[in-house]
């Protein structure tokens, strides 16, 4: 199951980056949700950051969260994703 870290990576990174573990139905940090207006993902631990992906890497970006301190190359934008529940 696709799960979240707990916090940011560092200060000038206001990133989670995800990694695989064994389910557990009740955990947060493992339940995705679809936003089909904007095309976003985001996960229920940190609702305000949305998913990413940093040189292959997949990663949820608190992109509310940019400051002065946050690096040059941190996502600026959510990235839109396309779920098509049919197929």
């Amino acid at each position: 199951m696709l799960s979240a870290d707990p916090k940011d990576y560092r200060y000038y990174w206001p990133g989670r980056y995800l990694f695989l573990e064994e389910k557990v139905n009740d955990d947060k940090s493992q339940q995705w949700f679809y936003n089909d207006k904007d095309g976003t993902i985001h996960n229920n631990e940190a609702p305000g950051y949305k998913l990413q992906n940093d040189k292959g890497e997949a990663m949820i970006a608190g992109l509310n969260m940019i400051s002065p301190y946050t690096s040059a190359f941190f996502p600026r934008d959510a990235r839109n994703w396309w779920y098509d529940p049919i197929t």
